[in-house]
């Protein structure tokens, strides 16, 4: 089966990343064709939905949690939601096509399938490991990504979604672990930094305004959202511009508007930071009908 798919794909001349989107939005998927060249690792980042990878040509790894990660071709990756984590590998050539594929999941679909196996509220349900090889999950995952690739019924892409997320839990996840335990009023004032910058991504916003907004001094506002968050207020700004750029070019807004609505200076200013986040250009990130 994996050799079949593999042989299917055809390599564009240039990287580029082809995307589905589910109705609802709670699903994004995301297929990577990078062509030879130069690959530089990705900066630190974090995605408000849980990330799953999957490559049957490629291997990876992350920095994720304090610790390394080797990405095996053929195994999945499961980044949490709100996570910060990079890529481990250096700045290297790729010699030989490779594809992979990407599955953005809303915290809130996993939440369902949690609460769905325990029929009582629960935590998100967290991955002790972000590398698992299994391959029912693998069998179940590709179903799921083929019927949103082909644009099957919204009742046969939530069916397979419920399943697939159910059994991932069941087979690799743990309800009981809280990742980020609340701290009180400084989370919450965290937190609404973090909703102003998601709120106001075409502002230039300065440091001693967020801090103003939350009563804080600007070191310790940047010293504790560096702790909570994992990055400092302005990268999450860039990368949170960054996530919302991707959703505006699915939704084929012109580049010149894109970059007006995300905050960026210009065009060039936006595809240095989205070619450094994403790995492709903006007019290479494609959205399927």
């Amino acid at each position: 089966m994996q050799s079949d798919i593999r042989d299917n794909i055809q390599i564009p001349q240039q990287s580029t990343i082809k995307t589905w989107q589910t109705h609802t939005q709670d699903l994004l998927l995301e297929k990577y064709f990078l062509a030879p060249g130069r690959a530089e690792p990705l900066p630190k980042h974090s995605h408000e939905d849980y990330q799953i990878g999957l490559s049957f040509d490629t291997n990876g790894g992350y920095f994720y949690r304090g610790s390394s990660y080797p990405v095996a071709a053929g195994s999945f990756s499961i980044i949490h939601s709100g996570e910060v984590h990079t890529t481990t590998r250096k700045p290297s050539i790729i010699d030989v096509p490779r594809t992979y594929r990407m599955l953005y999941v809303n915290p809130n679909l996993f939440r369902a399938a949690a609460q769905e196996l325990t029929e009582s509220k629960v935590n998100l349900p967290f991955f002790k490991t972000p590398i698992i090889s299994d391959r029912k999950i693998t069998s179940l995952f590709l179903q799921l990504y083929n019927a949103i690739e082909i644009n099957s019924s919204q009742l046969e892409v939530e069916s397979l979604t419920l399943y697939f997320l159910t059994q991932l839990i069941l087979r690799h996840g743990d309800t009981r672990t809280s990742l980020k335990p609340i701290v009180g009023r400084e989370y919450q004032r965290i937190e609404k930094v973090q909703e102003y910058i998601k709120s106001n991504l075409n502002e230039n916003i300065s440091l001693e305004f967020l801090a103003k907004l939350v009563h804080m001094s600007p070191f310790h506002l940047n010293r504790l959202f560096r702790e909570q968050v994992g990055i400092p207020p302005h990268q999450y700004q860039i990368q949170t511009r960054i996530a919302r750029a991707k959703f505006l070019l699915r939704k084929g807004l012109p580049l010149k508007k894109v970059v007006k609505e995300t905050g960026f200076t210009d065009q060039s200013h936006l595809t240095r930071h989205f070619k450094r986040f994403v790995q492709v250009t903006p007019s290479r990130y494609l959205p399927q009908s």
